[in-house]
């Protein structure tokens, strides 16, 4: 394989490892064990809700939760419709988070309201969010907002996948600049 023949961008390397390894195991998580295909499958069902509700190319979705299998799919889903993800750390204030959600005008933020004994949405209740469309839990929402899209054999996903290119940004991701 030759440097033109490696895929060129995350939910490529996705497909082709799907296409690759199919059954085998890609991820477990509390006993449970998904295959390079059924992960795949799972994000462009994830994909289609997002462009089923209007995200893709140019857009930023936040996702402020705990290393999961839902992570992952939301990712890799955003990725694969166009979006851009902006992963925020579970140890932020609100006002932190806020600053990080303004300034990349993420429409989409997916969190969870029982990791380190926090609620996210609480901590950022008060803060102006013009582009936050959607504040979404993952343990609550996610099965809803996968029910707006049509499923990973939706025909839009192939067009919003020949779309991408190496040059779309695939994640905006702050730092605290200490070593």
């Amino acid at each position: 394989m030759t440097n033109n023949d490696l895929p060129s961008t995350i939910p490529h390397v996705a497909e082709d490892a799907a296409r690759r390894w199919g059954d085998a195991p890609a991820l477990m998580e509390k006993g449970q064990t998904w295959s390079f295909v059924a992960l795949w499958n799972d994000a462009r069902a994830m994909a289609s809700a997002f462009i089923a509700s209007g995200i893709g190319k140019g857009d930023r979705i936040a996702i402020w939760a705990p290393n999961c299998r839902e992570w992952v799919i939301i990712a890799l889903g955003a990725l694969t419709a166009g979006a851009a993800i902006v992963p925020l750390n579970t140890r932020l204030k609100g006002r932190e988070a806020g600053d990080i959600l303004r300034r990349t005008q993420s429409r989409m933020l997916f969190t969870v309201d029982d990791f380190l004994d926090t609620d996210y949405l609480t901590l950022i209740a008060d803060e102006d969010l013009p582009a936050l469309k959607d504040r979404l839990l993952i343990g609550q929402d996610l099965a809803g907002f996968l029910a707006t899209g049509s499923g990973a054999s939706d025909h839009r996903v192939d067009t919003a996948l020949a779309s991408l290119s190496a040059d779309d940004i695939s994640d905006i991701m702050f730092t605290s600049g200490t070593t």
